[in-house]
């Protein structure tokens, strides 16, 4: 790795200039070289998640990951990629964990936006953020209509616990979960006969939220 010490010794050995930068050349090279090789699927951390009107990434290069410049890329169709931020220059750090933070401000609505990040050669995986815009009722569904299962998504900063039912047509209840205490419900539509069904999520506070799905 090139540091002062070797960059002074350089400097000490040789009185040519040219020589001098030659050198320097050659070791910042390799530098990046070495840096690029450091990285693999143990060296880093990716993570992501909705934060009010913008997608949050996290991303943590481990002790001794280097790399020659970061890009952030976005997708819906884990195909086709888009550039959304970049930085440059030399990352990561020899000695200790570096932090990056990056905002999506663009993200695609109701919909799971694709991450991934190049680390100079080394691409990381991509990671899956469902970013929710809700409609005037409060919530978004993930897929409606439904075929075998959907996500409802809701605001409960304050970790409120909800219970959740779905009815059919005639008013009747053919399911409910209770104790439900994140901003979003996974829910099985598999067995339910082709229609449309009313769900009606209510707080411990007693507001709630209603809406309907179809199960084609």
């Amino acid at each position: 790795m090139c540091n002062v010490e070797s960059i002074y010794l350089i400097r000490q050995k040789k009185s040519n200039h040219n020589t001098v930068r030659l050198y320097l050349f050659i070791l910042m090279s390799f530098t990046i070289e070495m840096a690029g090789a450091q990285i693999g699927p143990a060296m880093y951390e990716l993570s992501g998640t909705q934060d009010g009107t913008i997608v949050r990434l996290f991303l943590t290069l481990n002790q001794g990951s280097t790399c020659n410049g970061i890009i952030i890329e976005r997708s819906t169709d884990s195909i086709h990629y888009t550039e959304i931020g970049t930085v440059s220059g030399i990352c990561g750090n020899i000695s200790k964990p570096t932090n990056y933070d990056f905002a999506d401000s663009m993200p695609s609505p109701n919909a799971v936006n694709l991450y991934k990040v190049r680390l100079g050669s080394f691409v990381t995986l991509p990671i899956r953020v469902f970013f929710a815009r809700y409609n005037i009722a409060g919530y978004a569904l993930s897929s409606n209509p439904s075929h075998v299962k959907s996500t409802l998504y809701f605001a409960n900063d304050t970790r409120q616990k909800f219970v959740f039912r779905i009815f059919d047509q005639s008013g009747r209840q053919i399911y409910v979960a209770d104790d439900i205490r994140d901003n979003s419900y996974d829910f099985d539509t598999g067995h339910l006969p082709a229609g449309c069904y009313i769900f009606r999520l209510t707080a411990e506070d007693q507001h709630s939220i209603e809406g309907r799905f179809t199960r084609d």
